[in-house]
């Protein structure tokens, strides 16, 4: 007579809040991530979740203040700052309401404020894969390497301005179809699969 094995319990989901500072209009999304996952994880759900490609430095911090990086991409990077593979989110958001920060491309600085909504028993929120999940979103991210939070204003503005002498420079340079209003969030979460690892891995 065979026995089924009984599965050991999914970990608890993680619901978060991103949202990316000092840019109009805003941009945020919330996530659902399974909370035994790392730091790094996080870092690749968030290029995902804002269509950048991964191209500069970033960095974490946690709510007391510790910094934690990806040593393999900034290996002289001072040893008092923590290497995010080895931080489980669980370890940094300890309840809800507690906050992240995450600094992406130190030339263009952009920021994101990072924050722990409310936890979820793994299986809650429909059938969840164990891959981080988009759940909402508002505004298109700035593209990669666009200048930062005051270049982005103005790329807005001249977007918006058919008569500005650059709007057409602006047009092309741009993501085709590109709207700052706009989350497009089909191809998020198409981001998301292609990009994070299974569970297990």
């Amino acid at each position: 007579m065979g026995y089924a094995l009984a599965l050991p319990p999914a970990p608890p989901l993680f619901e978060l809040r991103a949202e990316l500072l000092d840019v109009e209009p805003p941009v945020w999304r919330r996530l659902r991530i399974s909370s035994d996952r790392t730091l790094a994880d996080l870092h690749v759900a968030l290029q995902a979740l804002f269509g950048w490609e991964n191209r500069h430095l970033h960095q974490f911090t946690s709510f007391d203040g510790r910094p934690y990086i990806d040593r393999a991409h900034d290996p002289y990077a001072p040893p008092e700052m923590g290497e995010e593979r080895d931080v489980r989110l669980t370890e940094v958001l300890l309840e809800p309401g507690t906050r992240l920060g995450y600094e992406y491309d130190f030339g263009d600085e952009w920021e994101i404020a990072v924050w722990l909504e409310r936890t979820l028993d793994g299986g809650e929120g429909g059938a969840h894969s164990g891959f981080p999940e988009l759940v909402d979103g508002n505004g298109a991210a700035p593209p990669e390497d666009c200048g930062g939070p005051c270049d982005y204003e103005e790329i807005v503005a001249i977007l918006a301005d058919a008569t500005h002498p650059d709007h057409e420079e602006i047009v092309h340079w741009l993501p085709s179809g590109f709207d700052p209003a706009i989350c497009d969030r089909e191809r998020i979460r198409d981001r998301l699969k292609a990009s994070t690892r299974p569970p297990s891995a």
